[in-house]
């Protein structure tokens, strides 16, 4: 009886506490009446100030989208001219350029009447010919790897494609339509490919293509030079005052790759192998000669490497290696040849500055008669020497002795002639 009178007791407590106090223990009907029941005032505060802050949030974004909005107005040439992944054509005469932006992959056509001749395999989206840079001593494949940002672009007749290394290096490859001879029809591509160190200190930079040639496989030759008709074996090339271009063709197209005259970049190495062999990890291939074009996966499959001598750049310095080739359909001959004598012709009159001759100067011998070019005596040029010379005498797997003989007999030329300034 006690515990029920208690019970009774604290119920009659209770109603009449909830009688004389409802507001205290009012049930919410939504969030609002939370806000305004336990904190009335300071809750109206924060609501205000949460709803200017989301004001601020939505302005800001508004402005970012209006200037992105800016940014993607703009002009159709100018959206012409964007590096991007599409994939480009330029072509123009004889000549064709096939450019894939999502991979960095490229194709070279010769065009008969209209009708395209592919130039190089068209293996793997074209990938089987590729560039690739060596920095230091890393190498990088230039496609559309890991690390590697590629697009391609049109501009007037030219394709380019650019790789981009962040904050390693940008390689630009330029393709140019252009004409053996004035006022003839365009059949030869000048190719420009710069290098630009985009790091933060000074290294040196060495670039190299593959191109998986097909041409010549089928009935031979393989290829030809100008002082060699028939090339059906490896063989790998250091000089080309002789060689001068390489040939791949038959009775229905001919490329042919110029590599000495004008104002051509000598390579460092040209060779001529396998496929396989060409696309190894090995930077200069070991190509040892008088061997077929066959290895353990493929039979007869020959390609040409050129590799280019390496060059220290400073930071935001940059370098450019320059080559031809020239095409030609229905078993014509390429005229690269006219091309660099046309070439040679304009500059008749010049001394070449670019090749110092060994034997000009004897031993202890005046140079006043040698031609040097002005910007050759600054102390940048002479500095960019010395540190070239360093540069292959400390690598004892890319010393080129032949050239090291070259950069010092002009080292020695140069400070003769300041001595007698």
């Amino acid at each position: 009886m006690k515990v029920v009178k208690k019970c009774v007791l604290l119920t009659v407590v209770f109603s009449l506490v909830l009688l004389l106090c409802p507001c205290m223990y009012a049930v919410p009907t939504n969030a609002s009446d939370v806000f305004i029941v336990s904190d009335g005032q300071n809750n109206v505060s924060d609501s205000k100030a949460k709803l200017k802050k989301a004001e601020r949030a939505a302005n800001k974004a508004k402005k970012k989208a209006e200037e992105a909005e800016k940014k993607n107005n703009v002009s159709s040439g100018d959206k012409e001219t964007a590096f991007s992944s599409k994939t480009i054509e330029v072509s123009d005469g004889k000549v064709k350029i096939l450019m894939k932006g999502a991979l960095g992959s490229f194709q070279l056509y010769a065009l008969d009447n209209e009708k395209s001749i592919p130039l190089l395999s068209g293996n793997d989206e074209f990938t089987s010919s590729f560039y690739a840079l060596r920095v230091g001593k890393k190498d990088f494949k230039l496609t559309n790897n890991i690390g590697v940002l590629v697009g391609a672009r049109k501009i007037e007749n030219c394709a380019q494609m650019m790789y981009s290394i962040p904050k390693v290096a940008c390689v630009l490859l330029t393709y140019e339509c252009i004409s053996s001879y004035p006022g003839e029809q365009k059949d030869m591509l000048k190719i420009t490919a710069s290098v630009l160190n985009v790091g933060k200190k000074a290294d040196t930079f060495s670039l190299k293509t593959v191109f998986d040639t097909c041409l010549g496989e089928q009935k031979g030759p393989h290829f030809s030079t100008a002082d060699s008709k028939e090339i059906n074996k490896e063989m790998q090339f250091q000089k080309f005052d002789s060689a001068k271009w390489i040939i791949s063709g038959n009775d229905t197209a001919s490329m042919q790759i110029l590599l000495y005259g004008a104002d051509i970049t000598v390579p460092n190495v040209v060779s001529l192998a396998n496929k396989d062999l060409l696309s190894m990890p090995t930077w200069i291939p070991n190509v040892y000669g008088a061997k077929n074009f066959d290895s353990v996966v493929s039979y007869n499959n020959s390609s040409v490497c050129i590799n280019w001598a390496d060059v220290m750049l400073s930071p935001e310095e940059e370098v450019s290696f320059v080559y031809y080739i020239a095409v030609a359909t229905a078993g014509e001959i390429p005229q690269g040849e006219k091309f660099i004598e046309w070439q040679a012709s304009l500059h008749s009159d010049e001394k070449e500055a670019s090749y110092v001759p060994e034997q000009k100067v004897k031993a202890g011998g005046s140079s006043s008669q040698i031609y040097i070019d002005p910007e050759k005596l600054s102390r940048e040029y002479i500095q960019s020497l010395i540190d070239r010379i360093n540069a292959l005498e400390n690598n004892s797997q890319m010393v080129d002795r032949s050239e090291l003989m070259m950069l010092n007999a002009e080292l020695d030329l140069i400070l003769e002639k300041l001595r007698q300034m």
